[in-house]
This record gives structure tokens, sequence and C-alpha cells, in this order.
């Protein structure tokens, strides 16, 4: 007698259990998806996929309604029919697994990455091409033919084909900076072709009306272009994330005031260091970036008084301006000549690549590494030898300057190490209750006046730096009080 054939639904579809047909809508999503051999995941265990698409290649996550989209048309093309939703997602939480467990690790970009000693600059165009930055040349290479793996995100717009031999003259018309600050505007603008940093915070400061918007658009557009060219800063920690994973330079509009929760953030993602957020529906998993990102921000008035994100940063006054052009006209401007700029910084940036002589000199700033890129490079820009390295520690001077000038407690302290003969020594306590004939009674009335020992010593040890610079050493001694048992400080006037 016959075996008769036993019918089951899977993923909401009639098919026999034996035979050829026992495969199921899922498992045919899979096949189809590892057609493409180049399923791969990264650091954080995020899987991806390369894929061809109308002739060109692209990297998407397979976590992603972009990829579903593509592997439910894959499965219509070959069975002429609609997968499942069951199906597609269990066919991802599978590919997911395949790459996490079998395939090789690669990290993905946004708009710039570095291999084997070579830039990679994605210019995001149709075609989907690269520029291929080494220290002899540049060139505009296809995707395919790159060893690196960048992401084309919703919002990012593309760049043009630099074009060799380009100038940066136009460039100098449309930034509205003066002849003091343009080095440290090129300068930076340069520093941004690192791929990982660390980069300073570029502040533009002036008046309101000074074109301080309009200069930040610019700087985002010449590296970075995306929709919205300039956004309004984030309140918390996630949206920062969020928009640091979704391009490279981030510009803020209007900043108005920085609390210590973004300015912490700020300066982690200034010198590459980490911010971790809850994932969305778990209690146990978090969705980390760990990285550096160019910043460019704008202000009437000094937003960032605290010394750790100033000695990040480099400010720009924006001064008034002297002439005004239409919006039109002058972003028409800035397109015509946006090739030969982009060609311009392509070619200092070969430069920057190139090897030195090991030597024992390093600028006296922040951000050293960014700092020696652009030197190398800046004779490319039209710039004097070592003038950009000069204006950024120049630079570095007037913001710690201005820290000093708006804290409280530093001036107290240069004041009162000010009529000290020699090295005072004491406990934080006792420098506490020194300070207090250096402060008026509304200073030390004010919420920034420190109240106890322990608020003291937070705020010196946020200081030091910027006391350093100013010629004082606030350090704590390897002895304590005999009497207190408490730790010893010293005050006392340093080499600058």
């Amino acid at each position: 007698m016959k075996k008769p054939t036993r019918i089951e639904f899977r993923d909401g579809a009639e098919v026999k259990a034996d035979g050829p047909q026992n495969e199921s809508v899922a498992t045919k999503l899979i096949a189809l998806a590892l057609e493409e051999p180049d399923l791969f995941h990264n650091r954080m265990n995020d899987a991806y996929t390369t894929v061809a698409v109308e002739g060109r290649h692209e990297t998407i996550p397979v976590r992603s309604g972009e990829f579903k989209r593509l592997l439910a048309w894959k499965f219509y093309q070959a069975e002429d029919k609609a997968a499942q939703p069951q199906a597609l997602t269990a066919a991802i939480h599978t590919l997911e697994a395949i790459a996490v467990h079998e395939k090789s690790r690669k990290e993905v970009h946004r708009r710039f990455a570095s291999h084997d000693g070579a830039i990679y600059l994605n210019l995001a165009n149709p075609e989907r091409e690269i520029v291929k930055i080494s220290p002899t040349a540049w060139s505009v290479i296809a995707s395919a033919n790159a060893p690196v793996r960048f992401l084309n995100l919703k919002g990012m717009l593309p760049l043009p084909d630099p074009v060799c031999g380009g100038t940066l003259e136009s460039l100098r018309k449309l930034a509205n900076v003066t002849d003091d600050d343009w080095a440290l505007f090129i300068g930076y603008a340069l520093g941004c072709f690192l791929e990982s940093g660390p980069y300073p915070i570029l502040a533009l400061l002036g008046e309101a009306a000074a074109g301080k918007s309009t200069l930040t658009r610019l700087v985002k557009a010449l590296i970075d272009p995306a929709e919205p060219m300039a956004k309004t800063l984030p309140t918390d920690e996630r949206d920062l994330m969020i928009q640091a994973e979704s391009g490279h330079v981030l510009a803020f509009d209007n900043v108005s005031r920085l609390d210590e929760v973004m300015s912490d953030a700020l300066c982690r993602l200034a010198t590459g260091g980490g911010l971790s957020t809850r994932s969305l529906y778990s209690d146990r998993d978090q969705t980390i970036f760990h990285g550096a990102r160019p910043i460019v921000l704008n202000s009437i008035t000094e937003v960032m008084g605290r010394g750790d994100l100033m000695s990040r940063a480099i400010r720009v006054e924006v001064p008034p301006l002297r002439e005004r052009k239409p919006e039109a006209a002058y972003w028409a401007e800035f397109q015509a000549t946006h090739a030969g700029i982009l060609g311009a910084l392509c070619d200092a940036a070969v430069v920057a690549l190139q090897e030195v002589p090991d030597n024992d000199w390093a600028p006296d700033v922040r951000m050293v590494d960014f700092a020696l890129f652009v030197e190398r490079g800046e004779v490319v820009l039209g710039l004097e030898p070592e003038s950009f390295v000069r204006a950024y520690e120049a630079n570095q001077t007037v913001a710690n300057d201005a820290v000093v000038e708006q804290s409280a407690v530093a001036l107290a302290v240069m004041a009162f190490a000010s009529h000290q003969l020699d090295e005072w020594e004491g406990t934080t306590t006792d420098l506490l209750n020194a300070l207090t004939a250096y402060a008026s009674e509304q200073t030390r009335k004010s919420r920034e006046w420190p109240e106890t020992a322990k608020g003291l010593s937070n705020a010196l040890k946020r200081l030091r730096p910027n006391l350093r610079r100013a010629g004082i050493e606030v350090k704590e001694l390897d002895r304590k009080d005999p009497i207190t048992r408490r730790t010893l400080l010293s005050v006392f006037k340093a080499q600058k």
C-alpha cells in the first residue's frame, strides 16, 4: 500500500513534508542571501553584507529595512510569490548568526576610512566611487576595488569628483574668517581627513548676523555633506550617539548652553571615547559607539566654559560680514568650485601622509596627532611652514586664559599664589579657608564657589592643566598632615 503524503504548514504556506519540496521558505531566503559572498560582521558583532545593486556595490546592515526589502525582492524573482514576514524574520536572524559565527570581521565606515597607510574618502555618488589617497598620489576608484566598506546612509549627499590641481581661492572668499584665523580654518578642514581622530572642536563665535550658521554649514558641505547640514545640539547622549553613527562631521547650529553631561560627551567624542545606551526593547543589550568625530558648533556667547572642553577646541571669532550675498548665489558659487577645493585638500592629504624623520619636537597642544598631520600638509594649502601650529598654540593659550578668567576658583588661586614668596603646603580645607580672602562676598555666595573641601578638590582637578599653563602648579603630596592625616596640597609657581 502506498504511503500517504504528509501535509504540513510552514511559514504560513502548505508544503509536503516528504521529497524535495520540504525546504522551507526561510531556508530558501537564506540560500538566496548567501549567493552574495561578502557577508561579515564588525567588532560590535553587527552583521553586514555587500551586494551588487544596479551595477554598483552597496554595503548594508543585515538587520535593516533595506536588506529585508532586497531579500523579499530576490525571493519574488526566484519563486514568483511573496515571502511571508515570519520567514523573512527567521532568515534574517539566521543570517546574523552566520555572519557573526562563520564569517570574517570587517569594519564599516561612513565618509572616511584608513587602510594600509592610505585614506579612503567615500564620495557617496550614484556610482559609489571612492577616492584613494596614498602618500604618493590620489585617484578615484570603484567601491568594488577598495579594501574598505562604506555605508551610504539616508541623508548623505554626494561629494563631487575632486579636480587635480584645484585651489582654495574660492573657499577663502566664501569663508568669513580673519586672515589670522584662516590657517586654523583650512587646517581644521584638512584634519577632518583623519579617519579616527582625535579632532579639535571647531567653535565659531560671533555676534548675531555674522554668518556663523552659514560658515558652519560650509564646513559640513565641504567635507561631509548631508541633509540637514547643521542640526540642533542634542539634549542627551543617546541622540548624540545616533548622530555620530550616521555621519563624519557633526555640525551644531546656535548653541546657547552646554550642561556638564553634554560637555563631557563632546569631550569623549572629540578625543575618541565611548558612548553607550540601552538598546530599544531590551533590558540588558547595549548599543555602543566608540570613536571620534569632527565637531563644529557656533554660538554668540562663550559656551565652553570648562577647561577640559576648551582644551579640545579651536576657537574662531567670526567677524561682522562686510558684504552680504543672496543665499542662492553663495551656495551656487560654492557648488561651482567645490570640486577644485576638494582636489586641493586631497593634494594636501597626500603630503600629510608622507613619513617624516623622527624627532623629539611636538607642538604644545592637546591634539598632537591632528596638529602634526595638518603641519605636514600645510604648505600645499598655501600656508607658511609651521603657521598652523603657531596659530593653534596661540589659540590654545587664549582659550586657557579664558577658562582662568571665567573661573572664580582659578582667579582666587592665582591671586593667592601671587602673594606667596615660596611654596605653600596645607590640606584642601586649609586652602579653601585661605582662598576666601581672595574672593568677594558675592563670589563666595555664588553656586560656583565650593562650599566644602571636596568641592574645591573636584574644581582643582579640572583646573590643574589651565593653572599649569598660567604658571601655577597645584599638586597632591605623598605625605599627610600629621594632625588630621589628610593629604597635603602644594601650591607654587610652575614653569610655563
